[in-house]
C-alpha cells in the first residue's frame, strides 16, 4: 500500500523536498497521514499538486501504473525510505525512481556526457575515458543519447563494468531507436532509470529533468566534448552549483564542437587530460559533496521559493510573493538565483515553474 501512494504521490508531481515539507506541517512521516492532510479542502484549494493527488486517486491512475511496473518487472526505487541518499536537495531529488536492472548503489557513479554529433576526436575520448573509469570501478551513467552518451555506456559494457541510462521518457519507451539493443543490454547488465511514467514521450522539457537526474545521481561529472548550446552544460552546471566535482577534457579553441567544454574549464571545472585524472574525492565517494567546488549553496529566499514550488507546482509572481512573504524585489533576486541555476523558468503565461 505504501508504494502505491507514494507513486501516487509521484505522479501528482510531489518530489522528496516538497514531500519532506509536507511532513513536518503534518509532523509525521506516515504517507496515509501525508495525503489525508494534502487532500484536506483548504490545502487542496491553494496547491496544483494537492488537487492533481485528488485526480490521480479518484481514477486510480496510481493503481493502473502499478500494474503495469509489475507487469514489466521494473522496481520503483523509493527516495523517501532513504535509497540514493547522496542525492544533492537542491537538484530536487525526486520521490521515485523506475529502474529496469539492477543499480548498484555502493558503486559510485561519474557521468559522461557530451554533444549528440559527436566527432571522431569525442568519441574516441568518450570510449578511452568511460572505459578506463568503468574498469577502475566506477560506474559510467549518460543519457543513453546518440554521440557521446552511447560510446560511454557502450565502452563502460566493453569493459565488464556497469553503467546507468538516465532516460527522457517512460522506460517503455526506446529513444533514440537506434538504441533499442543497447538499452536491452543495459537493462541486463546495468540499470535503466527514469522518473516518468509508462508511456511518456521524449519531449523536449523532459531532458533538462532527466539532465538533474544525471547529475544528482554522479559522484563528479566528466563532460568529454561540447558545443555552446548543449544539454552536456546543464547537466555540468547543475552539477558545479551542487557541490559535484566536474572534469572537461578541453578541445581546440577554433573547434565550435569544444567550446562549450572549454568555458567550463574557464569557468572553473577541473581539467581532465587522461582517464586517471578524473578521481572523485574521498569526501564524493561517501556521499558528501565537496565544498570547494562549484556555486554557493542557494540563498535562504531562492531555497524558500524552490520548496514552495516543489510543494505548490506552478505559481504567479504574486502568488509566491504572497505565499513566501518577500517583498518583490528580494523575489526577483531569488527567481533570477534559480533561473541561473536552470532550476525555474517563467512560462508564457507568466508562471513559474521547475525545469
Amino acid at each position: 500500500m505504501s508504494s502505491e501512494l507514494l507513486l501516487a504521490l509521484h505522479m501528482a508531481g510531489f518530489g522528496l523536498v516538497g514531500l519532506r515539507e509536507v511532513a513536518s506541517r503534518v509532523g509525521s512521516r506516515d504517507v496515509e497521514a501525508i495525503l489525508s492532510f494534502l487532500l484536506s479542502r483548504g490545502e487542496a484549494s491553494s496547491s496544483s499538486r494537492a488537487r492533481r493527488l485528488g485526480e490521480v486517486l479518484d481514477k486510480g491512475l496510481h493503481l493502473k501504473e502499478m500494474e503495469l511496473v509489475d507487469r514489466a518487472g521494473v522496481e520503483l526505487v523509493s527516495l523517501w525510505d532513504g535509497r540514493l541518499g547522496w542525492f544533492p536537495p537542491t537538484l530536487r531529488p525526486p520521490l521515485l525512481l523506475y529502474c529496469k536492472g539492477r543499480l548498484e548503489e555502493d558503486r559510485p557513479l561519474v557521468a559522461v556526457v557530451g554533444t549528440r554529433r559527436a566527432t571522431a576526436y569525442g568519441r574516441k575520448v568518450a570510449c578511452s575515458f568511460a572505459g578506463r573509469l568503468a574498469e577502475r570501478g566506477f560506474g559510467i551513467v549518460s543519457g543513453g543519447a546518440l554521440g557521446v552518451d552511447g560510446v560511454a555506456h557502450r565502452a563502460a559494457l566493453d569493459s565488464g563494468g556497469f553503467t546507468a541510462v538516465v532516460l527522457g521518457c517512460g522506460l517503455d519507451v526506446v529513444y533514440p531507436p537506434q538504441h533499442r539493443g543497447l538499452f536491452e543490454e543495459v537493462s541486463e547488465r546495468g540499470a535503466l532509470l527514469s522518473e516518468l511514467p509508462f508511456g511518456a514521450p521524449p519531449l523536449r522539457e523532459h531532458f533538462p529533468r532527466r539532465n538533474r537526474l544525471i547529475a544528482g545521481l554522479s559522484r563528479a561529472v566528466l563532460v568529454v566534448e561540447a558545443p555552446e548550446r548543449s544539454g552536456a552544460l546543464i547537466t555540468a552546471r547543475l552539477a558545479m552549483g551542487a557541490g559535484i566535482d566536474v572534469y572537461s577534457v578541453p578541445s581546440r579553441v577554433f573547434d565550435p564542437m569544444g567550446a562549450g567544454s572549454n568555458a567550463l574549464i574557464r569557468d572553473g571545472a577541473l581539467v581532465a587530460l587522461s582517464p586517471d585524472d578524473v578521481l572523485p574525492s574521498e569526501a564524493l565517494i561517501s556521499g558528501s559533496p565537496s565544498p570547494a567546488m562549484g556555486r554557493p549553496p542557494l540563498s535562504e529566499g531562492a531555497s524558500r521559493v524552490l520548496e514552495l514550488l516543489e510543494l505548490k507546482g506552478d505559481m504567479s509572481f504574486d502568488l509566491l510573493a504572497a505565499e513566501s512573504s518577500m517583498g518583490y524585489l528580494d523575489l526577483l533576486r531569488a527567481l533570477s538565483e534559480l533561473e541561473g541555476a536552470s532550476l525555474v523558468e517563467l512560462t508564457s503565461d507568466g508562471m513559474v515553474r521547475l525545469i
